[in-house]
């Protein structure tokens, strides 16, 4: 008879202990997803960062190209805005010497873009362009004229990322405001 109870004693054990809980395989796939899932959600989250800053920077030249244009018809001055794949400055034409002259002072002294924004200008009218005004010298020239009568050089001003996401852009008829908008992708 023992042998019996033995035997139901060891069923009865067997059938007693389940295999509870996850191996270490399936704990280290877990972790491995949760850590992908994380890397992603840090790398959107630092994209929303870069186009919040290229709509800033868009929105800023924005208003500073209307604050100018009020500026060179409150003063009655000719003011240009002269550009680089990387900056941007503002310039004054003197009247007297016919020159351009950068204006070093803040809000209109040389801004750069942040790392990764680069501008491409187009003007769409030529004979309202900076060669217009005709400066005499080799000094610096703006690509886009401020008149003091409150008119621009038509134009189109695109900054565009170098990430993967759509850019701004800018433009002027040359009489209207300066609109902003997100450049097609």
């Amino acid at each position: 008879m023992q042998p019996r109870s033995v035997t139901r004693t060891s069923e009865r054990r067997a059938k007693a202990v389940p295999t509870a809980g996850f191996t270490l395989l399936e704990l280290l796939v877990v972790l491995f997803v949760i850590a992908v899932m994380s890397g992603l959600a840090v790398m959107q989250l630092g994209s929303r960062d870069r186009d919040r800053q290229l709509e800033t920077e868009a929105m800023r030249l924005q208003h500073m190209l209307e604050l100018a244009r009020n500026e060179a018809v409150l003063t009655a001055t000719e003011w240009g805005l002269e550009l680089d794949a990387e900056s941007y400055r503002f310039l004054r034409l003197d009247a007297e010497t016919r020159r351009w002259e950068p204006l070093e002072s803040r809000p209109w002294s040389t801004h750069e873009l942040p790392a990764g924004i680069r501008t491409r200008l187009a003007i769409e009218d030529r004979s309202r362009g900076p060669d217009a005004l005709g400066s005499t010298d080799g000094g610096p020239r703006p690509g886009l004229l401020i008149l003091s009568s409150g008119e621009l050089t038509p134009f189109s001003l695109d900054l565009t990322p170098d990430w993967d996401s759509s850019g701004w852009r800018l433009s002027s008829d040359g009489f209207g405001d300066v609109a902003a908008e997100r450049a097609p992708s």
